[in-house]
């Protein structure tokens, strides 16, 4: 339950002890470099993608965009700051246009020496250097946790007002599963509101025992093909018996396989009898 702290007596620093729920000031590990007028620190505090865009607008300007690190010395200045572990940079897979696209909202340009992977929805890049090699792009899941890049550029500041890239295709409620009210059906024997969407939308169902075109829309079966229907649009009341809804169900299925395979029908039921 005790963490280091840092402080300094004189002119030494030295190490203390105190509660990890205390709250203190702190300090953060970052590597820096400068290219041109943008500033690139690299903090090794392990985030997912969005995350780490959220912080670097906070603090910086956003997730490292190296569009504009073309020079071979820039290159081995970025190298400086990165390792074989990937980084999040702010390249990522945008779902709104189908394309790669910056963070930064710079543009999509990706130089060449970056050497790009294919990338789709979901993935964001992570910014890594391989022994004697240039720095590299690798595409990463975007929920990964991993260390990250940022930037700052003073013609721009801080971006935290910003709206976040769209990682994923977000469907309208319209056609989002799930999310169709229910009717309300008041209940007379209990006098409280229950959801019954049986109840609710008797008169626009029928049967298929008594539907007048169950028969004339069944598929006839070709010689030597098996086939059967599943017809499951009855209805079945809140009250009623689970074993008289069984035998429901089994009559309404059971009637159209018997047309076409009586033989198996038996052990359909028997199947569905034991589950």
């Amino acid at each position: 339950g005790l963490c280091a702290t840092l402080y300094s007596i004189a002119i030494f620093p030295s190490l203390g002890a105190a509660s990890c729920t205390a709250q203190k000031p702190f300090i953060c590990y970052y590597a820096e470099v400068q290219i041109s007028n943008l500033n690139f620190k690299r903090f090794d505090q392990e985030r997912k993608w969005l995350a780490a865009v959220r912080y670097c607008r906070r603090h910086h300007t956003d997730l490292a965009d190296p569009q504009t690190v073309t020079e071979e010395t820039d290159k081995e200045a970025l190298k400086s700051i990165t390792s074989k572990t990937e980084a999040w940079v702010g390249l990522y897979f945008s779902a709104a246009s189908g394309s790669l696209r910056w963070s930064s909202d710079a543009g999509a340009s990706v130089p060449t020496w970056l050497q790009v992977p294919e990338f789709g929805a979901g993935l964001c890049a992570g910014l890594c250097s391989y022994w004697s090699f240039s720095p590299r792009i690798s595409a990463v899941a975007c929920s990964s946790l991993k260390p990250f890049i940022c930037f700052d550029d003073p013609t721009i500041g801080h971006r935290e007002s910003a709206a976040l890239p769209q990682l994923s295709y977000t469907p309208s409620s319209e056609v989002t599963m799930g999310t169709t009210p229910r009717p309300t059906v008041t209940s007379e024997r209990s006098g409280t509101d229950m959801t019954d969407a049986a109840t609710a939308t008797q008169a626009q169902h029928l049967s298929s025992s008594n539907h007048p075109d169950a028969k004339e829309n069944a598929p006839t079966p070709k010689p030597g093909q098996l086939f059967g229907i599943l017809k499951a649009d009855f209805l079945i009341p809140v009250l009623m018996n689970p074993e008289d809804m069984k035998d429901q169900f089994l009559s309404e299925s059971g009637d159209l396989t018997m047309q076409s395979n009586p033989v198996e029908a038996n052990t359909g039921r028997e199947k569905a009898l034991e589950s």
